[in-house]
């Protein structure tokens, strides 16, 4: 049974229980029954129609309340449905939330990674800056260096060029210098000059062999020491004799050597003593 029809069973009821009371009150009066029962018939038709309006009245309003009923079932249905769908955009609006917060969080690790990687690069920009700085300044000192060196180059080059005419000079010099030795029969070699410059050692030998001239006068020697007794070329040696009976030397002449081995050299007769031979077993030395 439905709330409006247990509100009817209400009101009729209390009208019954109203019009026993109305009935119970004539029986017990029991005067002017027929007015009084016109009063009450009228009163019933009254309370009646009273009855049946407000009958009316709560019909129109449990119809009301039913039709406000609906429209709340219908509103509540529509309130669920929008609830569920709003559940779903909330539970949509999470997942987005959820996402965005994941994409956030590696946006701002990314961040901080192009941050550090940004401080890094002005570290390193800061660091080739003062490499660069450094490397102009030794490029610099070295262009510096290089217009020092160009210069010196610059002046060695004069020099140079001052000293290949000198030395030009110095060669035709040296050639007309040759020339002249030549020409007198002296030694072009510096060796044999620089050989004549250093002493010989003390040397003692024996003229071994002899070449004579024309005039039977010895040309030149053979003796019996070499380079290994400290005999070089251009050294000059004195020949001499040994008296046997007096014990005398007599100087015979001088050589100079032309030619050394080892344990033997060759010298010409550069000069002779009066009437002096010069002949194998006389005695050279360095020693006079």
């Amino acid at each position: 049974m439905t709330f409006v029809g247990k509100m009817l069973v209400v009101v009729q009821l209390v009208m019954s229980i109203a019009f026993m009371a109305f009935a119970g009150a004539v029986y017990s009066t029991q005067q002017s029954w027929k007015d009084e029962a016109g009063k009450l018939e009228t009163k019933v038709v009254g309370l009646q129609t009273n009855l049946q309006d407000q009958n009316t009245e709560l019909q129109r309003k449990l119809d009301s309340a039913d039709q406000a009923a609906d429209a709340a079932v219908q509103r509540a249905e529509q309130a669920e449905g929008d609830n569920a769908q709003l559940r779903d955009e909330i539970a949509n609006q999470k997942q987005k939330t959820e996402q965005l917060n994941r994409q956030n969080s590696s946006l701002q690790g990314l961040a901080e990674s192009k941050s550090n990687e940004a401080n890094f690069r002005d570290e390193e920009a800061q660091r080739e800056r003062v490499a660069s700085r450094t490397l102009r300044d030794q490029v610099n000192e070295l262009q510096a260096g290089l217009r020092d060196r160009d210069d010196q180059i610059f002046a060695m080059q004069l020099r140079l060029e001052d000293l290949s005419t000198r030395f030009d000079i110095m060669l035709a010099e040296s050639g007309d210098l040759k020339k002249i030795l030549r020409l007198n029969n002296l030694p072009t070699d510096p060796a044999e000059f620089r050989s004549l410059e250093d002493p010989p050692p003390p040397v003692d030998g024996v003229v071994v062999a002899t070449k004579t001239d024309k005039t039977n006068r010895a040309k030149a020697v053979e003796i019996s020491v070499g380079s290994d007794d400290g005999v070089r070329k251009n050294h000059e040696l004195d020949v001499y004799s040994s008296e046997v009976n007096g014990g005398k030397n007599r100087w015979l002449g001088k050589i100079r050597i032309s030619n050394v081995t080892p344990d033997r050299a060759v010298g010409y007769v550069i000069q002779t003593a009066k009437n002096g031979i010069i002949q194998r077993g006389d005695n050279v030395t360095t020693r006079l």
